[in-house]
C-alpha cells in the first residue's frame, strides 16, 4: 500500500469518543468495492473538526466504524475483505437501538452509508440520498442536521450557516 500523506492525520478509535456497536442490530446487503488506492484513502477515517461535522469514521483491522460525533454511537460497521486485487464489503452492521438510532428503511440506509464513503473518505461529490418523506423546503436542515453539509445548485459546498437554516424554517412555517 502506497504510504499515507502524513499531514493527514489517521482516525482510531481512540480520536474520539465512541461506543460499540449495540446488541440490538441488522444487516445491510452492501455492494462496493475498493481499489488498493481507495482503501488507503478510506482507511484514513475522519475525525471531527468542529461542532459541524456529524461523522466520526475509523478503520481498525479491515472494520470500518460510522459513529455520530456528538453521541458517539456506532451506526454502522462494515467489513471488508481483501482479494488479489480489490477490496470488498463483505457484511454491514446497523444499529437498531431506537435509543441511540431510530431509523428503518434498509434501502436509504445503503444510500446514505454510500453517500458517507463518496463524500466524507473518498471526497467525491455525489448527490445526497433525500428521504422521500422530506419536504423540499426542508432538505437543507434535514441533510444539515445528517452531515453538515448543503447542497446548491447540484454542488456540495461544505457547511450551511445556522442564519441560512433560521431562514428556511421561517420561510417554511411563514406559508
Amino acid at each position: 500500500m502506497n504510504q499515507i500523506n502524513n499531514s493527514i492525520k489517521k482516525a482510531s478509535r481512540y480520536s474520539w469518543k465512541n461506543f460499540p456497536m449495540p446488541a440490538l442490530r441488522g444487516h445491510l446487503t452492501f455492494v462496493k468495492k475498493f481499489s488498493e488506492e481507495e482503501y488507503e484513502k478510506i482507511s484514513i477515517g475522519k475525525i471531527p473538526e468542529e461542532m459541524e461535522d456529524k461523522w466520526f469514521i475509523y478503520e481498525e483491522e479491515n472494520q470500518l466504524f460510522f459513529h455520530r460525533s456528538w453521541t458517539g454511537f456506532c451506526i454502522f460497521q462494515v467489513y471488508i475483505n481483501k482479494t488479489d486485487q480489490e477490496y470488498i464489503v463483505t457484511d454491514v452492521l446497523v444499529n437498531r437501538d431506537k435509543n441511540q438510532y431510530d431509523y428503518h428503511d434498509s434501502v436509504q440506509e445503503i444510500d446514505l452509508l454510500n453517500f458517507l464513503i463518496d463524500n466524507l473518505l473518498l471526497s467525491e461529490n455525489s448527490a445526497f440520498p433525500y428521504s422521500t418523506e422530506i419536504s423540499v423546503k426542508l432538505r437543507d436542515l434535514y441533510r444539515h442536521s445528517i452531515v453538515g453539509q448543503v447542497e446548491e445548485n447540484g454542488i456540495t459546498s461544505g457547511r450551511i450557516s445556522f442564519t441560512k437554516i433560521f431562514k428556511g424554517i421561517l420561510n417554511f412555517f411563514s406559508k
